[in-house]
């Protein structure tokens, strides 16, 4: 059973947070056993819940814009110089 290359990132998410709950109800599980598990739950979500899984892609992370409110340094021997927005783009 294959996942289709567009659903690819949104399994990835969903086996992320499947795995761990498989191996605690299943211990007996070897890992082809738990990876085999993850695709049948996945393929016995409603579209509904996937799309779940595509809007946490969509929504920035927190790591993700921490960067924009922090300003960047690079460090030059002894001196460490700030670079602008206009800099970084470049």
């Amino acid at each position: 059973m294959s996942i289709p290359s567009h659903e690819q990132l949104e399994f990835q998410l969903f086996e992320s947070e499947q795995v761990d709950e498989i191996k605690k109800d299943h211990p007996e599980y070897n890992q082809k056993e738990v990876a085999s598990e993850v695709k049948i739950r996945w393929k016995a979500l409603e579209d509904n819940e996937k799309k779940i899984y595509q809007e946490m892609l969509d929504k920035p992370s927190q790591s993700d814009t921490q960067y924009d409110e922090e300003p960047l340094f690079l460090t030059n021997g002894d001196k460490r110089m700030k670079l602008t927005i206009d800099e970084e783009k470049g």
